[in-house]
Parts: C-alpha cells; structure tokens; sequence
C-alpha cells in the first residue's frame, strides 16, 4: 500500500532496484517465461506460474488486459469525405504525375536496406511506399547518418530514389551536444525539419524518442505549426528491456523512456498495429497527464506489407508434413530461445521415457538411434544479438554469447541441428518457402511480428505464443491451432502433434489492402482540411493536438529578470547589456550583490545604482555573502513581476529569450521554462551568429531522470512568482550548489508545469571555476534528492538513498573505467615508440639485425611428407594430437597435423615484413565441434631462464563464439626441472577480420626444456588462415620483433577502426 502513495513516474525508480536487487515482480512487468532449467546450459531460473507471470483471460503473459482501441480505417470511414477519397484512392487517378498530393517525411532509426532485419524499419518503409505509389512526394530522414548494415548510404539513396522517394541521412551535427546520444538525435531532428520547406506529415517511429522536440515545439507554436506529427508505436524502449530480463542500470534508461512517452503525449496521433500495444501503454500510464489515453488520439492500423511478402503469397489448403523445425526470429532470450531450447531437452526427456525410444533404432527418416524428433532437423535461423546485455546465462552464471549456449545446449540432443548466418527478410522467406519446415516462433512477448504475418501470407506453417498482440494477427478460426501457451511443456506436446499429423498454414486477419486504403485516404483527408485552414478532429470531435492559439488579450506580463553577482563587474556588464538589448517591452532589472569585496565590482554596482531609478527600476541591493541561493530568493522579494527570470552573472541572453519564454507561457500555462543553451568560452561576449563551443539541451519534465542527473534545466529559467513562492524558493544552504536543480524537482513533484524550449536562448559561459565545480559531489547529492524523499514515506527513504548510492558507484565505475582505457591506449603508445626506437637502432646496425626463429618452415614455403602428430613430446596431462589427418595430403614441412588437419594454401598467404611469399595455412570447421590444427616441437634446452617471444598472424572469417584459446597459438611447456604448463596461449579474435598480428612473451622462471607449439582452431566454426608464425628469444630477436610489433599495432588499430565504423 506505500507505494501507492508514490507519484507514479517513482515506479521506474523501483524498477531501476528490482534489477539490482533481484526483487520480486512488480506490476505487469514479470515476464511470460524466466526459461533456462537446470539442465545443461540452463541458468535454473524458477519457473513462474501462470497468476505469477501476468496471465489475462487473453494470454498476452505480461499482464496486460486488452480493450479495444479506435481504429484507423473506422475513423477514416466515418468522415464525410470518406467517399470522395476512396474512390479517388479506387480510381487509380495518375495526376499526381502532374503535381504531388503532398508532402510526407517518415523519420527512423532503421528503413529497408539500411538495416538487414527491423520490425519497426520495415513498417515505416512500407508505409512510405504506399503513399509514394498513391501520389504523395515522400521522404525518408535516416537518423543513423552514414552507417548502412548493408552496401552503402549512397547505394540506397539511388535504390529509393528510383522508386520515387527521397532518402537523406541526418547530416551530422555543426555543434557538439553535451547530452546523451538520444537527446542529441532527438534534437538534431527538430532541427533539420525547421530548416526544410514545411512537411504536410511527418511520421515518426517511436524507438528513442525521435519525435520529441519536434512534437513539442509544434505544441508551444514555435515551430511545424502546420505539420501534424504521427508516432508509430512498435517497440517501446521499457516494454522491450522489461520483457527481455534486462536490468535498467542506466540513467540512460529512463532519458529514453521519458523521451518515447511525451513523443506520444505531443503528438496529433499515434499509431499502434496492434490493440495490446496501446492497451500496455494505458496500463503504463503513457499519455497526456489529464487526460491520459482517452482522447481520441490513439489509433489501431495493422502493418502494410511490403511488395515482396505479396509475391511469394500462397494458400495451402491441407496439412503439411514437417521435415525440418525453424527456430524463427532473432537469437535471443525475448523471442523465446530458452524457452525453445528447453522445449527440444523435453521432447528428449519424453522420447527417452517411452515404449517406442526403447524398442526401436531410427526412424525411416534416417535418425540416430534415439533422436526424439524421428529424423526431422533443427535450425536457427535469425539475427544474433552483439551486446553484453543481451547475452544468456549458462550453469554456473556465466553469460555466453547464443552460438556458446546453443552449443552447450546440444549436448543432450539426439538430432541434427545447425545454425544459420543470419539472412535479410527475402532470404529467410524463401528459405521457409523452400521446404517442408515448420516455423517456431515461441517469443515471450510480442507485439505484432512481421515474421507472423509474412508465414501466413506466404503460406509458411507455423506456431507461435499466445502472447501480445499476436492473436490479432491471425485470422480467428486459425488461432487455437497455431497458438501455443509460452511453456516447454505445451511447446514439446505441440510439436510432437504437427511431426505426427501436420499442419496447415493460417490466414491474416486483416487483408492488407484495406491497412492500404484507410492510410492513404487518411492522409487525404489531413491534407483537405489543411488547405481548407481546420484541424483534423479527433472522434470526440475535439482538434487533434493542434498548437494552441495565443491568449485572446495581448499578454505582455511584467518579468522581473533576476541577476546575482559576486566580485564579477566584467561579466555582468554583458549579461545586463544582453538584457537591455531584448525585444520584449515589459520588463525589470533586479541586481542582488552577495557581498562583493572587489573594488571594481563595487565602483560598476554604484554606477548601476544611479542608473537603474531612471528606468523605475531599484537599485543593486547589496548583502552579507550567503550564497546564490540566498541572494536569488532575496531578487525575488524584490520583484514586482508576475515572471521571475533568473540569471547568473556571467551568461548571455538572447534578443528572444523574455519574449519565447512569455509567449510559451501565455500559450500553454507553463508555470516554470527552461531552454536550451550554447556554450562559449572566453572573455569577450558572443557575436549572435558565432559557432557554438557545444550545446546542452534538457528534457524538461522528467521526475525519473531527475533523482539522478538535472535534465529539468539550468539556472537560467522563467517562473511565476506565485509559484516561486508556494515551494519555498531555492534552498540557501551555504557552501553547496545545485540548488537550480532542487528547486526545480521541489516545482514538478508539487504538481506544477514545467516545459522545456527546445530552442537556445542564451549563451552559456564555461568557466574553470564554475559553483558546481568548486563545491562537493556527495553534499549536492544530499542536497537534490530531498524532493524526492518528501514524496515518500519514511519508510521508503532509504530504497531512494540506495537507488542514489547506487547510481554514484556506477558513476565511479565508469570513470575508472574509462581511465584503464585511456591507460591502455598511452601503454599502446609507448610501445609503438619504444618498438620505433629499436627499430631506429636495428637500421642504424647498433643492434644484432639477425634472429634466428625457432620454428622449420614457419612461412609453410616448402611442402613436405604426409605426416600425423603421433602426441605431444611433452607427455602427462598436455593435448595429444589426433591420430589422423584429414588434410594430410597437404602436409608442409615440420608441421605435423592435429585432430582433422590443415591445408596447404598458395597465395592466400600474408604479404608484409618477414613474409616474401603468398603460401598459409587454412582450416575449415563446418562445426563447433570441430577440431583441426597444427604442431611442432621446438627443443630449447635452456641453461638459464630466457623470455621466447611466440607471435604470427591469422585471419579469420566467420569464425563463432568469443575470444578463447580455441582459436589461437597454443603452446605447451616442458621446464629443464621436469615440471610443465600446458594451455599458454596466444588467442585471436573471432568473427571476420583481416590479417591480425599477435604475440606473447613466455617469462620463465627456471630454465625452458622444450615448447610444443599448436595453430589450434577448435570450438569455433568458419575458416582461418595462420602465417609466419615465430619463436625466438626475446634477447636474439628485438630488430625483427621490433618491426613485426609495428606492422601488429598498425594493422589491428585498423581493425578496431573498422570496426566501429571510423
């Protein structure tokens, strides 16, 4: 019950502890299925029952009780010029060929092409299509710049632009931002579309937020005054990490969740495909603040489909018989792989237990004796995540990356599987459509899958979870038959029913040229009353969020603009001088002195307080020094205004800063602005036009962000007195900042408006020896939560200390460590320059030039006898090599091969320093399990303990899993003193990369008898190719060592680099 006594925006605080304190479930966010077992590879998470997992009488698993929302397609239909745009729409009219009906911009982080599998990117596309098709000029704003997943940015500017549709990717910023990357995005957007020729609409995909600056800059009238905003909602950013058991460990967590529910609360319309997804979002409390979701603004439209699902459409009218079962969506814990993994080890189970796995071998099918699936394989077909977080958990809590775990998983299974690279929407389609598979789709949550609706269009078989909004996809006689309750248990029963009798494929729900139809003659309709000067209606027959009029009287408030000062006479003559210069008429100057002992400071506020009286205006009140905080509440005493814009002693305002603030006031009701700012550094003030040294840009309202970091704005900010005073002013604690902050939490938690202008309005100063900088991290901190803690029982305090707590030591952390990594790379700097200065001395001959590797052949140039390594020479507990030889045919001399082998490859090798020919090995893995390789035995006999450096290059491609000493140089040691070390190893990284240079330096303690060395490739599938491969005594081998060095830290720098796009 305390809780309830919390404002809500609080709960996403508690959800940020749950996922650190491992509390139990709250609300609607437990997921359908935890999944994992105790069996091999599974973490042993509980398994929750049906009221613990959020069960409805619908089934969605999380809790979520379905209403019906408004559609589209009715709401369109009820107009009164339905029936002109429809049979314009049925017409075919080609005059747009003429001239275009419209302008239409989608803007989104994923589009066709530019991203290989996007649920919300092909919804957008699609839709940008059909209007394109239909006569309207259409734009795609691709937010992520130039980075493609595939070909270019360039490559699908030509694609679209045959197609009729303009694609720009969002030009990168003039300006940095000093705000997270979402923010920034957001911001960056508002911007581009202030500076193009007005849009009739602009649609938005929901992920981060995109929407919000722009939605609501239309709001205040400041900006897009005659462009409706649309929102369409796929993926909502706290709905995908709750319902994917990820933990909301950054504050960067709520900045997105806040920035994706006022992108809908602004905008003129969003859109959903599905009935469940606004559903969740009411029970989430999404929506405007008064009156929440029900406002006639929320609307169903089913997803399009894109022209190439309608090419490969199908209709089956019997059973199929199954011989392959598809894993199919992306690998990952969401879309139910654990569940799905844990499903197959249930059929297993079964099989084992019954009368038929005892009695007979394999099947017809061709199985091994024992397989539970009767010879049917299984495959997982989808994208693999690449992040940290979306990794599974293995026994013993370690977290694995999907190809690792399935592999760990399959060691129970008596069947053929496989994993497949990930394929683009076409090639997965046509894979499915190629054969007799069945498509498994156990997600725990969805909302409406494009892969749900391209299996029943193309006529795939399939079946997927009751949950979400899938059942709204299918067609209603065709749902208990291919809807599965999200268990192990009902997914093994169902599967084992399909292998024996079938399945025929479902139908659609909703024909698709009718989501067509309802689109376009909506936009119709938008444009018509545009060009007739009325706001499209809602069904309550109220304006959509049209921006709202100006007050009816002219509102010319009197604001008293408050500056502070201290021992600061040159800064504030050009704080006051930017004052005087505004274009609003109705305001007043209050100048408090917190007790400046500079001469000069004291010699300018006389001269002020001369001055001031002729313009009615009191004169600089001087006082003791008691902080800002004190002397800002002691200008508001002073004040006549029904406005109080405060403002530090050393900013700039802009000519428009009083009169936007006054104007949004007016419009909107807003009881505390904030805006945007621009940096600058230096004495002198800005010129108006000059180039920004950054730009900070705040959210405004945002209470859950707010506990942890001032999104709300700065000092420099407009509020009404009365409200000023109702709060108790800004706290006056002496010694500590913040106080903006605080005073600012203390407004919105007491209810009152605060609004954020998206548009700078003054110029910030950057200085050393700022307030904030000068005073203590962990006093501010004490000082900015006690809003928070006074919205809570006493009780309660100590969850929101810790929630602090625990953001400050995350914060730490991440300093640290960022200042290993900045350590890392000075490390990498001084080796490059002490390999440089050996270098130097090598070719200057005041070093031995000459080293002797200790490898034969270790450039493989000569071929040699088909030879196996018969063991290792050292004996005990250390890899024995493979009694056979698949490449033996290939064998070079000295290299005896290890488990299948290697081939010898000509001109494929590496072409470089200490490489003059183009020979390498290569080994090929169809399969984890897998295991090829070669050996030789170098003999040192060492009197005295000396370091051997062991390096060589390889390269990789397509190579799974992470980082291990599956995939590198392998080395086993035998000392002078009978003991050995097995396991040194040298490894490489896995994926795709070119030739990556590595090396080791085995330091000894005793003296080193012999090394057996490896070129391991086992545990990982995909290919590898090893070259000029070296052991050599560190001592003989510095001028080669030295250059090789050189050439490594080039080559892998490249690789990172490449990497991250640079």
């Amino acid at each position: 019950m305390m809780l309830i006594l919390c404002s809500f925006p609080l709960i996403n605080l508690v959800l940020l502890l749950r996922t650190t304190m491992v509390l139990g479930p709250i609300g609607n966010v437990a997921p359908a299925y935890a999944g994992g077992g105790a069996g091999a590879g599974g973490a042993g998470a509980p398994r929750p029952t049906k009221a613990a997992a959020g069960y409805d009488g619908d089934a969605n698993g999380d809790g979520t009780n379905v209403r019906d929302w408004p559609s589209l397609a009715k709401r369109v239909s009820s107009d009164p010029l339905f029936r002109t745009y429809q049979s314009f729409y049925n017409s075919g009219s080609q005059s747009w060929r003429i001239q275009r009906y419209g302008r239409v911009c989608f803007v989104s982080d994923a589009f066709l092409g530019l991203v290989v599998s996007s649920g919300t990117g092909t919804a957008l596309t699609t839709w940008a299509e059909v209007l394109a098709a239909n006569g309207f000029e259409v734009h795609l704003l691709y937010t992520q710049g130039s980075t493609a997943e595939a070909a270019t940015v360039d490559f699908w500017m030509q694609y679209y632009g045959t197609r009729g549709i303009t694609l720009t990717p969002l030009p990168k910023a003039n300006v940095p931002y000093d705000v997270s990357k979402d923010v920034a995005l957001s911001h960056r957007v508002y911007t581009w579309l202030k500076e193009q020729k007005p849009f009739d609409v602009v649609h938005f995909a929901d992920t981060g937020g995109r929407a919000y600056f722009a939605a609501t800059a239309r709001r205040f009238g400041i900006a897009l005054e005659h462009t409706p905003i649309v929102v369409h909602t796929h993926s909502p950013h706290l709905w995908y990490k709750t319902h994917s058991l990820q933990a909301l460990d950054e504050v960067e967590d709520l900045v997105r969740d806040f920035l994706e529910r006022e992108s809908a609360a602004a905008a003129d319309a969003v859109i959903s495909p599905t009935n469940y997804m606004l559903s969740w979002m009411q029970n989430n409390r999404w929506g405007d603040k008064e009156e929440g979701m029900d406002n006639g603004r929320f609307l169903v439209q089913p997803n399009a489909l894109p022209a190439w699902v309608h090419r490969r459409s199908r209709q089956v009218l019997e059973d199929l018989t199954i011989l392959e079962i598809v894993f199919f969506g992306r690998l990952e814990l969401r879309k139910g792989l654990v569940l799905f993994c844990d499903a197959l080890d249930q059929l297993g189970r079964e099989h084992a237990g019954s009368d038929m796995s005892r009695a007979a071998g394999a099947s017809s099918r061709g199985s091994v004796a024992g397989d539970p699936l009767g010879g049917v394989s299984v495959t997982f077909l989808g994208k693999q995540p690449d992040t940290t977080s979306e990794r599974l958990l293995m026994r013993g809590g370690v977290r694995a990356k999907v190809e690792e775990y399935i592999k760990q998983r399959s060691l129970k299974w008596r069947f053929r599987w496989q994993v497949l690279g990930d394929m683009d929407a076409q090639a997965r389609m046509d894979y499915m459509h190629s054969g007799s598979r069945l498509a498994v789709m156990p997600s725990l949550v969805e909302n409406a899958p494009y892969t749900i609706l391209e299996c029943l269009v193309a006529g795939v078989p399939f079946i997927a979870s009751a949950v979400g909004g899938v059942r709204e996809l299918i067609a209603p006689q065709d749902r208990d038959r291919l809807l599965v309750s999200p268990t192990p248990k009902a997914y093994a029963k169902r599967i084992r029913e399909v292998l024996a009798s079938g399945l025929r494929p479902g139908a659609v729900a909703v024909a698709s040229g009718q989501t067509d139809e309802a689109f376009v003659v909506w936009h119709h309709q938008m444009l018509h009353r545009a060009r007739e000067g009325r706001d499209v209606v809602n069904a309550k027959g109220a304006p959509v969020v049209a921006p709202p009029p100006p007050p009816n009287r002219p509102f010319i408030p009197l604001v008293s603009v408050c500056v502070v000062t201290f021992n600061n006479p040159t800064l504030l003559r050009q704080t006051l001088d930017s004052i005087l210069a505004s274009d609003y008429p109705n305001f007043e100057i209050i100048v408090v002195d917190d007790g400046s002992t500079n001469d000069d400071a004291r010699r300018y506020l006389q001269e002020l307080a001369l001055s001031f009286p002729g313009r009615g205006w009191l004169p600089p009140h001087t006082q003791e020094n008691r902080g800002p905080g004190a002397a800002r509440n002691r200008a508001a005493m002073l004040a006549r205004g029904e406005f109080l814009l405060f403002m530090d002693d050393d900013n700039i305002a802009t000519k428009r800063e009083i009169s936007t603030f006054v104007d949004i006031a007016g419009r909107t009701g807003a009881d505390v602005l904030t805006c945007a700012n621009n940096y600058f550094y230096g004495v002198d003030p800005p010129a108006m036009d000059a180039q920004p040294s950054g730009r900070w840009v705040p959210l405004g309202p945002a209470t859950t962000v707010g506990m942890f970091a001032n999104m709300y704005g700065d000092t420099n900010a407009m509020i009404r007195k009365t409200v000023f005073e109702s709060v108790g002013g800004f706290p006056e604690d002496f010694g500590y900042a913040l106080e903006d902050w605080e005073l600012f939490s203390r407004c919105v938690l007491s209810g009152h408006k605060l609004v954020t202008v998206p548009d700078p309005l003054y110029w910030y100063r950057l200085r050393d020896q700022s307030h904030s900088k000068v005073t203590g991290v962990q006093a501010n901190s004490a000082r900015t939560i006690r809003p928070y803690l006074s919205t809570v029982p006493r009780e309660l305090h100590h969850i929101l200390l810790f929630a602090q707590g625990m953001k400050g030591s995350n914060d730490h952390a991440s300093l640290a460590l960022k200042a290993e990594q900045n350590q890392v790379a000075e490390l990498r700097k001084m080796l490059r320059a002490l390999a440089n200065s050996l270098h130097s001395l090598c070719r200057e001959g005041k070093l031995p030039a000459e080293s002797k590797n200790l490898l034969v052949n270790a450039a493989f140039h000569f071929p040699g006898k088909a030879e196996n390594a018969g063991g290792s020479a050292l004996g005990g507990n250390f890899i024995s090599p493979g009694a056979h030889s698949a490449g033996s045919a290939n064998t070079v001399m000295g290299w005896k091969s290890y488990g299948e082998g290697y081939i010898h490859d000509a001109g494929t090798g590496r072409i470089g320093y200490g490489s003059a020919d183009s020979y390498a090995l290569r080994m090929m893995n169809h399969d984890w399990r897998d295991s090829r390789g070669a050996t030789q035995l170098v003999v040192l006999n060492q009197q005295h303990p000396t370091a051997v450096v062991v390096s060589g290059w390889s390269r990789a491609e397509k190579v799974s899993g992470g980082v291990d000493s599956g995939y590198s140089i392998y080395v086993d040691i035998a000392f002078r003193d009978g003991t050995k070390l097995w396991g040194y190893a040298v490894p490489f990284e896995t994926g795709t990369h070119g030739w990556q240079f590595k090396a080791g330096v085995i330091d000894p303690d005793v003296p080193i008898k012999s090394l057996q060395v490896f070129l391991m490739f086992r545990w990982h599938s995909g290919s590898v190719w090893w070259d000029d491969i070296a052991v050599s005594l560190l001592s003989d081998g510095l001028c080669d060592y030295s250059a090789l060095a050189l050439e490594g830290l080039h080559a892998n720098e490249n690789e990172a680099n490449a990497a991250k796009g640079e």
